[in-house]
């Protein structure tokens, strides 16, 4: 008679299973979901692997969800199409075992999805990851002087809201300006704001700083190069620093610089310079100054009491 009961109530629990939602987090689940998970403090975790380890799957299933530790510079949710293909979640072909120096990092900037190269460098047995070329730039520089090269120029702390665009063929700014500084770390509009040291009423140090700073511009997994980074690359240059720069590996640009005023400076003219952020703040007279590196003719060295109105174009870099 026990076994006939427990028989009956275990048949009950099967047949709720089968014909009904399991909620977890939730006594009542969503009619439209086989499995409904809610949670204001947690996440769904689907398995993490490696790329080898995905290769591995035998026979997986169109909908298989992972997530893949090494795809990519930073990791990538992946899904099985059912065609003999991962995607990533936006359909595009999932990213692979990230090597640098021979992935390429495909993101979105400025509404667009664009691909971007990546140079290792080792540098006294370290060794970093660069992108190929500056943040808004359509190609590797091809000469110092290159204007496709260039790449936009962006106010320091700021993401890429489109106040850093900027011409490639002349020395214009393309973004419109506006003398009213914004209140908070996004602004809320693409103008380049203009008349102050600071873009900011207030200073914030914390802006840019690591790959999960606020208002990081640069592809998941990639960062604004600091002080040191900059140091590391100009101490293998030759004498003289704006030849070798675009030598080097990096092909780093003589880009110029947009002035607090809303002007492009040096470039397109016989004092041509390179104007490169750091996300190093600056160590002295702080208020509304952070570091850049500059380098033209046989000179390059850091000005630490750079204002942070002013455009400058950057490099973005991973470890």
């Amino acid at each position: 008679m026990i076994k006939i009961v427990k028989l009956t109530v275990l048949f009950c629990l099967l047949s709720s299973i089968s014909f009904s939602q399991v909620g977890i987090g939730t006594n009542t689940p969503d009619s439209s979901a086989i499995l409904d998970l809610k949670s204001t403090t947690k996440g769904f975790l689907p398995p993490r692997m490696t790329a080898a380890q995905r290769n591995a799957i035998s026979s997986p299933v169109a909908g298989l969800l992972i997530w893949c530790s090494n795809c990519g510079p930073a990791g990538e949710i992946q899904v099985y199409n059912g065609n003999n293909a991962w995607t990533n979640l936006i359909g595009e072909t999932a990213a692979g075992a990230f090597i640098c120096g021979t992935s390429t990092v495909t993101f979105t900037y400025n509404g667009a999805r664009v691909t971007y190269g990546t140079i290792s460098r080792t540098i006294n047995g370290i060794t970093k990851c660069w992108l190929d070329r500056n943040l808004g730039a359509t190609r590797v520089a091809t000469t110092a002087n290159d204007p496709y090269g260039y790449g936009d120029s962006f106010q320091w702390g700021r993401s890429a809201d489109g106040h850093q665009l900027r011409s490639q063929t002349s020395k214009v700014g393309i973004s419109s300006t506006t003398s009213t500084q914004s209140t908070t770390d996004n602004p809320g509009h693409g103008n380049f704001i203009i008349g102050s040291l600071d873009w900011r009423t207030t200073q914030n140090n914390n802006l840019w700083q690591g790959y999960n700073g606020i208002n990081n511009p640069c592809p998941n997994g990639f960062r604004v190069p600091t002080k040191d980074d900059f140091t590391a690359e100009m101490n293998t240059w030759g004498a003289n620093k704006a030849t070798s720069a675009f030598s080097s590996t990096l092909k780093l640009p003589l880009s110029g610089y947009r002035d607090n005023s809303g002007n492009v400076n040096n470039c397109f003219g016989s004092n041509d310079a390179a104007e490169y952020w750091t996300s190093t703040v600056s160590l002295t007279n702080s208020v509304y100054y952070a570091n850049k590196f500059e380098f033209f003719g046989t000179s390059a060295y850091f000005y630490e009491d750079t204002n942070r109105a002013a455009g400058c174009a950057i490099r973005c870099i991973k470890d």
